[in-house]
């Protein structure tokens, strides 16, 4: 302690030098400082030791408590995080968003809000649809009143106009004591094919299911009310046919979960109106690389897919598939979902709280 008190020497006033010296220096050698001074209120070493064991006592009960405070900062948000900002995020996907009731002037838009930073748990927010002429946004024709705060949203779009094609956009707002937050959504999936919708009575063509798609698109400037008529009823009447004894696929699911170390688990489920196999189809939106997975060969009417693969906070588009002993082949619309964020490290979370702790003093 000696060595210490020279050091603090150069560098500590005469009072706190001296403070020091009184607090660290063992009790005989403040007995002599004190006789030399002629300042000896204590009339017994045992008074001067009880003395300085009083004042080490309190002096190390404030630092202790400068210390807990600080390791609280620290720690703090560790033990007990603060809840995760919510993330808006909105299902895409061609099974996702729902067009329905279309007629020669309306169209009703049915889709979900979800919060992808909290396990896509349900996530209620304000949305309205815009319509417009054409595929760069510019001309509005038609945007509807604000739909108030729901989890699934219904919302009509009515007053367009017949025979026309109309690009479709969706905004939804939510509101949060961190901020408002908006989601804008104009097209299916990976964001190349627009949502639109011609006004025939029918799904234009981009909004046919995935497995009848892969005709040639039409092309905007080649589009003729009579050709997309004539496609949409072929194309009617050959899916009224085949689903009479056709296999088919319903009620798809998907949920995924955060597990330690950051591992994902995704479970896809579906159900068939008869025995058949279990696939599935996905593709990370980014990458574009397309996986098929056999999950099961037998022949059953509930399925289930359970992936342990799926990259933390990244988005995913996912078909289902399935073949019945005939060997008939069905294959569901495109779904997407985003798998939830990773979780911060003990060390990064350490890293956060020193950055925010300087930024506040800042």
């Amino acid at each position: 302690m000696k060595k210490l008190l020279k050091k603090l020497s150069c560098c500590l006033p005469p009072v706190l030098l001296d403070y020091f010296e009184w607090l660290f220096a063992d009790a005989a050698e403040n007995q002599l400082r004190i006789t030399k001074a002629n300042k000896n209120k204590f009339r017994s070493y045992t008074q001067l030791k009880r003395h300085q064991k009083k004042l080490k006592f309190y002096v190390g009960g404030f630092f202790l408590v400068l210390i807990s405070l600080f390791m609280g900062l620290i720690i703090g948000p560790i033990i007990s995080p603060a809840p995760i900002p919510p993330e808006l995020y909105i299902p895409n996907g061609r099974g996702d968003i729902l067009l329905g009731n279309i007629s020669k002037n309306q169209v009703t838009m049915i889709f979900k809000t979800l919060d992808s930073a909290n396990n896509n748990e349900p996530l209620a927010t304000k949305a309205v649809v815009e319509v417009y002429n054409d595929e760069n946004y510019t001309k509005l024709v038609r945007r509807t009143t604000e739909d108030d705060y729901a989890i699934t949203h219904i919302i009509p779009v009515d007053s367009l106009q017949e025979g026309n094609l109309y690009y479709i956009r969706i905004v939804a707002r939510h509101d949060a004591i961190t901020g408002s937050q908006t989601k804008v959504v104009s097209s299916w999936g990976d964001g190349r094919d627009p949502i639109r919708v011609y006004t025939t009575g029918e799904i234009a063509q981009s909004c046919i299911p995935v497995k009848q798609a892969e005709s040639p698109p039409i092309a905007s400037d080649e589009i003729d009310a009579v050709k997309i008529s004539d496609v949409m009823n072929e194309s009617q009447n050959q899916n009224a046919i085949v689903a009479n004894n056709s296999l088919q696929i319903s009620n798809v699911m998907n949920e995924s979960y955060l597990q330690p170390k950051n591992k994902i688990q995704t479970i896809i489920s579906w159900n068939t109106n008869k025995p058949a196999t279990t696939v599935l189809l996905y593709e990370e939106t980014a990458s574009r690389e397309k996986i098929e997975i056999i999950i099961n060969n037998q022949l059953q009417d509930k399925h289930a897919a359970i992936l342990t693969t799926l990259k933390a906070g990244t988005a995913y588009l996912f078909s289902v598939k399935s073949v019945d002993k005939d060997g008939k082949t069905v294959i569901s619309e495109q779904y997407s979902l985003r798998t939830p964020k990773p979780q911060s490290t003990i060390s990064e979370k350490i890293k956060e709280s020193f950055k925010s702790i300087f930024k506040k003093q800042k």
